[in-house]
């Protein structure tokens, strides 16, 4: 099996492995946008319910649903901690993933100019081999010429 063939082979190999670490990346991306608008949401649900608090206080709130109600926002802003945290662990998972896709494809388009470089010196191999066989069937020739009387 020539050089070339088994470079190229790698090859492929670290092709099919940079596209599935791109799929990877991909789906964590996604998982990213994903735990990004849980937290948004939430967000939006403590704005919601810390205005509706300010107004309701503006109407005279009574203790016990005041109480409830900041229970309840703080359960929200523990929610929205933790989501940020998830947010944070999904962004570094994703971060890391394109990392890993990045050097698999430094690794892949190394192997494909590994494999060019490969590819040319075989021709410029089969080339000189051509040439020498012509050279050497030119001087038979000749040979036999001057053997002639």
């Amino acid at each position: 099996m020539k050089r070339s063939r088994r470079i190229g082979q790698i090859r492929d190999l670290a092709q099919r492995r940079e596209d599935e670490l791109l799929r990877t990346a991909a789906r964590l991306r996604a998982a990213l946008r994903e735990e990004e608008a849980r937290l948004a949401q939430l967000q939006r649900y403590r704005s919601e319910y810390d205005a509706q608090f300010h107004e309701l206080g503006r109407r005279g709130l009574q203790a016990a649903m005041a109480t409830d109600f900041l229970d309840f926002m703080a359960r929200l802003d523990a929610a929205i901690r933790a989501q940020s945290g998830r947010v944070q662990a999904a962004r570094a998972a994703h971060a890391a993933a394109l990392e890993h896709w990045r050097t698999g494809h430094r690794r892949t388009a190394s192997l494909d100019k590994l494999a060019d470089r490969v590819r040319r010196e075989e021709l410029q191999l089969q080339e000189h081999r051509a040439q020498s066989e012509s050279d050497e069937a030119a001087a038979g020739r000749v040979r036999l010429r001057d053997e002639l009387p």
